[in-house]
């Protein structure tokens, strides 16, 4: 008998339906300001994306080549990032930090990526090429 009693015990109360639905009403509510808010940050940023639209349609138009003012952009937003991530680096670290920077530029000049292997032989068969069409001539 002790049993059923701690057991009825641990089953809550139903849930009221009134409270679930107030509940429920309030969830709506903030899913429909929610909603609002991203259409009106969604607006904003189309605005946002028109004018960077435009400096490059100005760039072109004063001669400024926009694929390279591109790339010009994306080069400084990565070198924001580097010396972002390199002012985390702790004073203590820092000895090891130069250490490791250092062996990976002498890695990185030492040996080419495999791109540049085969734009290099691209290169000696095509000069190979030309050189022997223009040979028998």
């Amino acid at each position: 008998m002790a049993k059923k009693a701690r057991a009825a015990a641990a089953i809550p109360n139903p849930a009221n339906p009134e409270t679930v639905n107030k509940l429920l009403d309030r969830w709506d509510a903030i899913q429909e300001e929610r909603a609002s808010d991203l259409g009106a940050y969604r607006s904003k940023c189309k605005g946002h994306k028109e004018s960077e639209a435009a400096i490059f349609t100005e760039a072109e138009a004063r001669g400024v080549p926009p694929k390279l003012l591109r790339k010009d952009i994306k080069i400084r937003a990565l070198e924001r990032s580097i010396r972002e991530i390199e002012s985390t680096v702790e004073e203590d670290e820092f000895a090891d930090w130069e250490a490791i920077c250092k062996a990976t530029e002498d890695r990185d000049t030492k040996k080419p990526t495999d791109a540049d292997q085969r734009k290099a032989s691209d290169k000696a068969a095509n000069k190979q090429a030309l050189d022997d069409f223009t040979e028998n001539d």
